[in-house]
């Protein structure tokens, strides 16, 4: 079982598209561990989030304990899991676990979508080699990370979009 999920859930944080996972509720144990491979998670203002294990006796087992340790380092990751508190919102947004807190409301998918809209216009082959150099820079080394970004780079330069944006003589 940790084997399968944990391939699952790696394999949906290796996406080549920016992924979100809205939380609505409680994410606790697995739930976290599902939001924790997505890219963004955002959160409603009454949502709840935890990774009980250590309760249950057990630690994480898909791949959670890792990406918490990657994130934030040793210290924090470890107070995380070692506390096994429920964190609300507020408190995961202050910790860099959620990107947004929008109210609870019947269109909190629709407000999600309209968030989220600001990353992911545009090229979608721009967004597919950003998503995929990311990836990269997080679990390889420096020297093969910057081989695939000198190579995501080479994709586009000269491409469509790129040539298009310097046609409208873009403003930063």
């Amino acid at each position: 079982m940790s084997g399968f999920i944990g391939q699952c859930l790696t394999n949906l944080s290796q996406l080549p598209l920016i992924s979100v996972a809205l939380v609505e509720g409680n994410a606790l144990g697995g739930g976290a561990e599902m939001a924790m491979s997505c890219d963004f998670m955002v959160m409603s203002d009454d949502a709840r989030f935890a990774f009980v294990q250590k309760k249950m006796g057990v630690i994480t087992g898909f791949g959670a304990g890792t990406r918490l340790v990657r994130k934030f380092g040793t210290l924090k990751a470890l107070e995380i899991l070692a506390s096994a508190r429920t964190m609300d919102a507020t408190e995961c947004e202050q910790l860099g676990l959620a990107s947004k807190i929008l109210p609870h409301s019947e269109n909190v998918l629709g407000l999600t979508k309209s968030w989220l809209h600001n990353y992911c216009d545009g090229d979608p082959k721009v967004v597919r080699n950003l998503k995929a150099m990311v990836v990269a820079a997080s679990s390889l080394s420096l020297e093969d990370s910057h081989a695939i970004e000198r190579k995501l780079f080479s994709e586009l330069w000269g491409g469509e979009s790129h040539l298009k944006a310097q046609k409208s003589k873009l403003k930063h």
